[in-house]
């Protein structure tokens, strides 16, 4: 099942480096405000709102903050890929598994549920767009050498 959302709005199209750009040239009195909104393609009043708090250059759709920072999400990425080429595939359902495992054990604040004990639909989409990870496919109890509690990371 893939997820049906579509953005119908372009806000927080800037990027990053942008809005570090803009932010240097006026912290360096190079320029106003509004002239780097325009040079930068920012908005003003995000520039201000950045270069008065301690936000920075960190972007947020919206309510949610991601639940793993960089560091941790790069180490899950390796620690599928050391899987993988030690022949132990995992799959997605497995990486969900993972990602729940260790929230809970770093005692990160998440929004996984914990029923199923399984991050959901929409991270795994998130996860993999970012570290740009392919996954093997489901595959028949039968065939599998793991029990289900055996995903220690």
């Amino acid at each position: 099942m893939v997820s049906k959302y579509k953005r119908t709005t372009n806000q927080q199209e800037w990027s990053s480096e942008n809005m570090k750009q803009a932010l240097e040239a006026i912290k360096n009195k190079e320029m106003g405000w509004l002239k780097a909104s325009k040079t930068f393609g920012v908005p003003a009043t995000t520039l201000r709102r950045r270069a008065k708090s301690d936000t920075g250059c960190k972007k947020k759709l919206g309510r949610y903050a991601v639940t793993f920072p960089e560091e941790l999400e790069e180490a899950l990425c390796r620690r599928v890929l050391e899987l993988e080429s030690r022949l132990f595939g995992v799959t997605a359902k497995e990486l969900c598994m993972m990602a729940f495992q260790l929230a809970e054990k770093l005692k990160i604040s998440h929004r996984f549920n914990r029923e199923k004990g399984a991050a959901g639909l929409d991270w795994l989409i998130g996860f993999r767009r970012r570290r740009s990870l392919l996954l093997r496919l489901e595959r028949s109890p039968s065939i599998g050498l793991r029990s289900k509690n055996s995903l220690i990371i």
